[in-house]
């Protein structure tokens, strides 16, 4: 599961120079309201998706999370599933490029960071066009070590490499075998 990311990390320079790009490319205003640092369901985020109009992959603005039933936000998708569910129906591939993401141990409280041998990770999304604008889903997996001592779900990450072959594939879900799976975690001091 995951219900908070980092995307900006002071260490990190490929996020600062993705962050960069896409700022010149779109409006002062727009590019105020993105969540650079940590990213909840509901805000702005740093995407990227294969533009149907322009059949190319971009960066864009999307918002965390599928308005679902009784007013719920949907935010994240089970990837075993995703492709067969109706509520997912006609959704494309998406990636949020991150530095890290976060779980919270249920029995303690506790924070932990997750990260990879590579400095930006791309977590495997799904999104939408709706009338507020494009809005995005993270898919999880069974989670492996050491994840699995927190929580049951991981997200779905790619390397760069395929998170561009994610983000183009007409049958993406051939891609999940890619999910990055070495991961470490630290504690993070609240």
């Amino acid at each position: 599961m995951c219900g908070k990311y980092r995307a900006l990390d002071e260490t990190n320079d490929e996020m600062r120079e993705i962050a960069e790009k896409l700022k010149a490319r779109i409006t002062p205003s727009e590019f105020e309201k993105i969540s650079l640092f940590d990213v909840v369901p509901s805000s702005r985020s740093i995407a990227v998706w294969n533009n149907p109009s322009s059949n190319k992959c971009v960066y864009t603005v999307m918002v965390w999370g599928y308005p679902g039933a009784k007013g719920r936000l949907v935010i994240n998708a089970r990837s075993e599933t995703v492709f067969s569910s109706w509520f997912f129906r006609d959704s494309l591939p998406c990636v949020l490029p991150a530095s890290f993401y976060y779980e919270t141990d249920r029995n303690t409280g506790k924070r932990w960071a997750f990260y990879t041998d590579e400095k930006t990770v791309y977590l495997a999304g799904i999104c939408r066009i709706t009338e507020e604008g494009i809005r995005f889903v993270i898919l999880t997996e069974e989670a492996g070590e050491p994840q699995n001592k927190i929580h049951e779900r991981q997200p779905v990450m790619f390397d760069y490499e395929h998170a561009k072959k994610w983000c183009a594939s007409k049958d993406p879900s051939t891609l999940l075998k890619y999910s990055i799976q070495k991961r470490y975690m630290r504690q993070v001091s609240e």
